[in-house]
């Protein structure tokens, strides 16, 4: 059977209403943005995890090599398999767990590892000398984060551990910070000041990690002492803040659009109820418009009576249960709306602009579920 993936989207024939507009200029843009801002002798490390949050994971990550990331960021080893499959050769740092049975697979497919635990240490140093190959990879330290991650009271372990194995080849320590968005943030010192007593432990037990990362995108903003040789930037490239309250002067744009249109327009009387569960009962006639966009497209069933879509340059509510393939706006304020006019789910349209951010809000989510749920039966389009 095959399998649908993000690299196809743009080249099938897809002539569905509902699709999602992806400008790799503006991607660009923002890679170029966030490179200025961290300076040049800080690395970029694109990540492209989550099918490059909802984007597109070959499309974007080709562009952002080519605006100057040097490093892509993956969760897991099918997702770093993927990438080489379409010929990009660029390091890849697998950031999540991989399991022992991965092991071989990404080694010929020349992924960087994560070692977050001492039982993994050990079976990758087994999978390399089975393999009679190198194994390279970045050692990841809980230094506060309570996730994947070495405890600094493990390292003499590990430590020993790599000391015994040759084929581990260690290129890199990096850690997490739980609240890199937050100005100013001592949990981020704290997780900083840990960092630092695990490296240097690691150094007095003969283990010297050249390539030093810490920052996600909300450090990347906040906590220049986190930049290190590498910063790891995810929702920054694609337009959009962790805490979109924090608003240095760094300019980025959206990258991604999501667009639909009417397909039926009609005034519906006084009473009539509108979805399942009945959850919208109109009081007065009402014209009302339906989308060919629900949540098995994206848009999030919170938004059920609580967001808006853009049509005639301005917001209409979103009324009823947002169903698995279909919404239904109150066009009351649209009076001209007609089928087969354009709807913007995110994206501007006239004096109306509606972002992830603002889905997000209204929903009750963050900005990053929003963009990664843009399912994979919303067609993309690149530009």
């Amino acid at each position: 059977m095959s399998v649908l993936t993000y690299a196809e989207t743009d080249v099938l024939p897809s002539r569905r209403l509902t699709r999602a507009i992806v400008d790799l200029e503006r991607l660009r843009a923002n890679v170029r943005a966030v490179r200025a801002w961290i300076g040049p002798n800080v690395m970029l490390m694109a990540v492209i995890k989550a099918g490059g949050y909802g984007h597109g994971a070959g499309p974007v990550a080709r562009a952002a090599l080519e605006a100057g990331a040097r490093w892509l960021g993956v969760a897991c080893v099918d997702e770093g398999l993927a990438l080489r499959a379409e010929g990009i050769t660029a390091p890849i740092l697998v950031l999540g767990h991989s399991a022992t049975a991965e092991a071989p697979a990404a080694i010929r497919g020349d992924l960087t590892l994560t070692v977050g635990t001492v039982t993994q240490c050990k079976a990758l140093a087994a999978a390399a000398r089975e393999m009679a190959s190198p194994v390279r990879v970045h050692l990841k330290v809980d230094t506060g984060m309570g996730r994947f991650g070495i405890l600094p009271d493990q390292i003499p372990l590990v430590a020993a551990t790599l000391r015994s194995a040759p084929s581990i080849v260690v290129e890199g320590c990096f850690t997490h910070l739980a609240r890199g968005e937050e100005d100013p943030s001592r949990a981020t010192d704290a997780q900083l000041d840990r960092f630092e007593e695990t490296l240097a432990d690691l150094r007095r037990r003969g283990i010297d990690p050249p390539l030093l990362h810490a920052a996600n995108s909300g450090a990347t903003i906040i906590a220049r002492q986190a930049h290190y040789a590498m910063v790891r930037t995810g929702l920054l490239i694609y337009g959009y803040r962790p805490d979109p309250a924090v608003a240095p002067q760094l300019p980025l744009s959206p990258v991604m659009e999501l667009h639909s249109a009417l397909v039926r327009v009609e005034t519906l009387p006084g009473g009539a109820r509108i979805g399942y569960g009945h959850t919208h009962t109109l009081t007065q006639p009402t014209r009302v418009g339906l989308v060919p966009i629900g949540y098995a497209d994206g848009l999030p069933r919170a938004l059920s009576g609580a967001g808006y879509l853009a049509v005639g340059g301005q917001r209409a509510p979103i009324i009823g249960r947002v169903s698995m393939d279909q919404c239904s706006l109150d066009l009351s304020q649209v009076p001209e709306a007609r089928e087969g006019d354009p709807v913007c789910v995110m994206g501007s349209q006239g004096n109306a602009a509606i972002w992830a951010d603002d889905l997000a809000v209204w929903s009750g989510t963050v900005s990053y579920e929003i963009l990664c749920g843009i399912s994979l039966r919303v067609p993309r389009q690149y530009r």
